[in-house]
């Protein structure tokens, strides 16, 4: 087993997404703010496999990241594996909010509350197919 084998073990058990829908002062007063972080379990030597790693692959080097490109590319790159993330449930999550963003508020208030349901109703839905996994 080579240390890049190694090192996407570490990545695909380490890794965590987060769809974040928090409030806000403009617009409806909500805004998504989709991350990926690490685990802080992590070892020295675990965290500089994994620099090298995404060094090699050119994926985003910060351990922790909001910046919605280096989430989507994380979310692109491990599109094959997500049936093996530890957080699957939270990979799903953050992939539906990115596809589906918040309305702006020029869209009116109706184009929110549809979002919202809809927002609602996939979190409920991911949560219980990651369950029966």
């Amino acid at each position: 087993m080579s240390a890049v084998d190694v090192a996407l073990g570490i990545i695909l058990t380490g890794v965590r997404f987060k769809a974040n829908v928090e409030s806000w002062n403009h617009q409806f007063g909500f805004r998504a703010r989709p991350e990926v972080y690490f685990t802080t379990a992590l070892t020295e030597n675990q965290i500089e496999l994994i620099q090298h790693y995404v060094k090699v692959h050119g994926l985003p080097e910060r351990m922790r990241t909001r910046a919605k490109s280096d989430v989507q590319a994380w979310l692109d790159y491990l599109a094959d594996y997500e049936t093996l993330l530890t957080d699957g449930t939270g990979y799903a999550r953050t992939k539906w909010l990115l596809e589906n963003p918040v309305p702006h508020h020029k869209d009116g208030w109706d184009a929110f509350v549809s979002w919202a349901e809809k927002h609602d109703e996939a979190s409920e839905y991911i949560t219980n197919q990651r369950k029966r996994e």
